[in-house]
């Protein structure tokens, strides 16, 4: 029984000090989707990282990338991650995927709860990871708009 207490307090202990993300290769630890649940990898060129972790901000990239034509995060080196684990299963099968299946550009799907553990966000904002040529973190921020960004 003992044994099984010190298992469960260091499983615990593991899951709460998730490593927060400090170089692109950070990434790999995680299960990425696409619209078409087909498995996706960030590519080792990424140089920006977009996140949203809540509707309102998806809305708002998806809107503005949707505007921008097909080729345009690859042309910026940028990939966008859209943590959608609080999102009811039935409503990413019946409306969400669907709706990602005609977005003119690769939206990566998160469907686990520790993202958010490993990357700071702020609630109705997008959150910008920039990256160095040697794949390491330089800048972190925060966006209610795009505009700014490009």
């Amino acid at each position: 029984m003992i044994k099984k207490i010190l298992f469960l307090v260091l499983f615990i202990f593991t899951c709460t000090q998730a490593k927060e993300i400090s170089q692109l290769s950070d990434f790999d630890q995680f299960l990425f989707e696409d619209a078409f649940e087909r498995k996706v990898y960030v590519p080792t060129d990424t140089q920006k990282v977009l996140i949203s972790f809540d509707k309102k901000s998806n809305d708002i990239a998806s809107t503005y990338l949707n505007n921008q034509g097909k080729g345009f995060l690859e042309k910026n080196k940028m990939i966008y991650i859209g943590d959608i684990h609080k999102m009811p299963s039935f409503v990413t099968a019946m409306f969400a995927r669907p709706k990602m299946q005609k977005y003119n550009f690769t939206i990566y799907l998160y469907n686990d709860k520790n993202l958010d553990k490993v990357i700071p966000y702020k609630e109705e904002h997008l959150t910008l990871l920039e990256f160095d040529e040697n794949h390491k973190l330089i800048n972190i921020t925060f966006h209610s708009d795009l505009e700014d960004i490009f």
